[in-house]
């Protein structure tokens, strides 16, 4: 009876468990094998998050100093993916950079492979995060920093909007009206140059996801800065949104060209050289007066209650 129970306990443990000979005595030992390969999972894991934690501890310390040495010293972290997120919305270290107007902090993470084209879980570049904020304007920085960035002025993010489309959407706003002309000049000067040139108006005409153009949201706001430099970057004012409406129906379009209307009749009386301009030009400047007087912008509180911006 004693050795039958013998025999079912060890049948019991030979089912259970995986024998294991120790050399040194000879004696067998029994270890849980399923249980030894959860632990070394959990073990992993642990250390995997703890080499992930330390890196992004690393790249949040980048943000708090602007010494060159310990910036380079920072980044020469062993295996540091500087592409890593560094929020729960996706940005990454570029993205913050570039939010922050940090031109050199910007060049050395490239420099340390950081992907220009990577975008945040809205699917919103570098250069479309710096222009929702207002800190490339306060530093005069955003020339410097569209140097960098050109490649990516023509992505767009998940609902279809580009830099443009964003710029002219912030500008609705009455704190970062000055810093969205800023950077809408910024643009327009840049695409002068010959890095980008024949590509823009393919890019400024692009539709999001209601069928708007830059130039639409524009002419919706009665921002006639940004109007007016879309238009000179090739905005097309005919293209309709998914509701019918094209930038050519805002008043702000009708506006712009009537003056542009008044300016030549102006400029064509000045070169005629007949005796009776300086009171054709009175006349004219008298009627431009009063169209600025008639004029009556829609109200841009109400304007902006219908869209929702995409910045926080």
């Amino acid at each position: 009876m004693i050795s039958q129970s013998k025999d079912t306990l060890a049948s019991s443990a030979s089912t259970t468990h995986a024998p294991r000979p120790n050399s040194a005595n000879g004696v067998i030992l029994y270890t849980n094998s399923t249980s030894s390969t959860a632990t070394q999972h959990h073990t992993m894991a642990e250390v995997q998050n703890s080499l992930l934690e330390r890196h992004h501890q690393t790249l949040t310390a980048i943000f708090f100093t602007e010494d060159m040495k310990q910036l380079e010293d920072l980044l020469s972290t062993p295996d540091l993916n500087v592409d890593m997120p560094m929020d729960a919305h996706g940005h990454t270290a570029l993205h913050w950079a570039a939010a922050l107007g940090r031109v050199q902090l910007l060049e050395l993470l490239i420099s340390r492979g950081a992907d220009l084209c990577k975008v945040n879980n809205d699917g919103e570049s570098a250069l479309i995060r710096a222009v929702l904020v207002t800190h490339s304007f306060e530093s005069q920085t955003f020339p410097a920093l569209l140097e960098i960035l050109t490649k990516t002025i023509g992505l767009a993010d998940k609902k279809n909007r580009t830099v443009f489309h964003h710029i002219a959407m912030t500008a609705a706003y009455k704190s970062h009206a000055a810093s969205a002309e800023y950077y809408m000049e910024c643009l327009t000067r840049w695409i002068d140059g010959p890095s980008v040139n024949g590509v823009i108006p393919s890019i400024v005409n692009v539709q999001d996801k209601n069928g708007d153009t830059a130039l639409n949201i524009a002419a919706k706001h009665d921002n006639e800065r940004i109007v007016r430099l879309l238009l000179e970057l090739g905005a097309d004012r005919m293209i309709e949104n998914s509701v019918g409406v094209k930038p050519e129906d805002y008043e702000t379009i009708g506006y712009i060209d009537d003056r542009a209307d008044m300016n030549s009749h102006v400029n064509e009386g000045m070169a005629t050289g007949r005796d009776e301009t300086d009171a054709q030009a009175v006349m004219i400047q008298g009627q431009i007066d009063g169209a600025n007087a008639h004029f009556k912008p829609r109200k841009r509180a109400r304007e902006v209650a219908s869209c929702n911006l995409p910045f926080s």
